[in-house]
């Protein structure tokens, strides 16, 4: 458990150069920064309070080992959890919100929440995520009224990342036709096909001698891995309490987000939006769902957590806690607790 003071002590002793910002920060706003700093620092998962679990933590695992595993298929078929551990491949989770909550609620294409992070220790990017904010709100390009040294969301800043590394995207097909969002640098593919071919292979077939000289000076490989995760594994509960979601639902055919513009890159020529045709069908029986007040989404099969939108921070009213009392009894029968993992992610 870390207090204020054990964060700021904390961070001056391992990493002082976060320190002048750290101190500026109270609340919430310092929440978010340091949520960061432990997650680069330790590794493993942060995830907010109000979160259900459906099923084991080590599911998520089992879906990181899947992408990237189906993914270098052809260079190293026999790739485990303890290969990836033993040659240090960097890898994230990070969610997505709901579409609905994207596009309705945001006018963004998708929105990639900081509600949730799995990682590896010192993954590069939330060192690049934290160095970029920290320069950024030294230089007072924002305010801590607007958004914090640390925003709501970070799919902008991953943008930036992807372009910069020129991580290359994972084909949806890869990973069960999901949704989801995979990049991965191209070293994932050369470290472990030029270790193959090393003079000394080890009891797995890859030589680990070979994959030690290319350690970065952070003590992990160069092969990185991020992945987006669906909103049905993380995410698959609309926020109900938000009455722009109903607002918008009913003027679906006409109602666009104010900042569509910045998304013309993104347009669909069919459409005439950056929706594709299927996510505009998605949204129109999510909407449908929504009026008969169902607000998990119509697909469970993968689902691992629940985030509730308890949105602790709100005052407390009756109608709130009698909305949250009849939210949690439903999510829990209908996803109730198990131990086992979606079937498809066994590799």
């Amino acid at each position: 458990m870390f207090d204020d003071d054990d964060l700021m002590s904390f961070t001056l002793k391992h990493y002082p150069k976060y320190g002048t910002v750290l101190q500026e920060l109270t609340g919430v706003y310092m929440a978010d920064m340091a949520r960061v700093i432990l997650a680069y620092h330790f590794g493993g998962i942060y995830m907010d309070l109000d979160f259900y679990c459906h099923r084991p933590m080590s599911c998520l695992e089992q879906y990181s080992l899947q992408v990237l595993a189906t993914h270098l298929e052809s260079v190293a078929p026999h790739l485990t959890r303890s290969l990836l551990i033993q040659h240090r491949v960097n890898i994230l989770m990070v969610p997505r919100e709901p579409l609905m909550h994207a596009y309705f609620l945001h006018g963004r294409p998708r929105v990639v929440i900081q509600d949730f992070y799995m990682s590896t220790a010192k993954h590069p990017f939330m060192q690049w995520l934290l160095d970029d904010l920290s320069t950024s709100y030294i230089n007072h390009n924002y305010t801590l009224t607007s958004k914090g040294p640390l925003s709501y969301s970070i799919d902008q800043m991953l943008d930036q990342y992807y372009s910069l590394r020129k991580l290359t995207k994972i084909p949806a097909a890869v990973h069960s036709g999901r949704t989801s969002l995979a990049y991965s640098s191209d070293e994932c593919g050369a470290l472990f096909k030029d270790a193959l071919k090393g003079d000394a292979p080890d009891s797995d077939g890859l030589n680990t001698s070979y994959v030690r000289t290319k350690l970065r000076s952070n003590g992990r490989g160069p092969c990185e891995l991020i992945i987006e995760v669906d909103e049905d594994i993380l995410h698959p509960l609309l926020d109900a309490s938000n009455h722009h979601l109903s607002e918008r639902c009913a003027k679906i055919d006409s109602w666009k987000p104010s900042n569509a513009a910045k998304y013309s890159n993104l347009i669909d020529n069919s459409t005439q939006s950056f929706l594709s045709e299927s996510q505009r069908v998605a949204l129109q029986k999510h909407c449908q769902r929504l009026g008969s007040g169902k607000y998990l989404a119509p697909s469970l099969a993968q689902t691992v957590l629940v985030h509730m939108w308890t949105h602790s921070f709100l005052d407390w009213s009756f109608l709130r806690g009698w909305y949250d009392q009849g939210t949690y009894v439903n999510v829990e029968r209908t996803l109730p607790a198990t131990e086992t993992c979606p079937s498809t992610w066994n590799v």
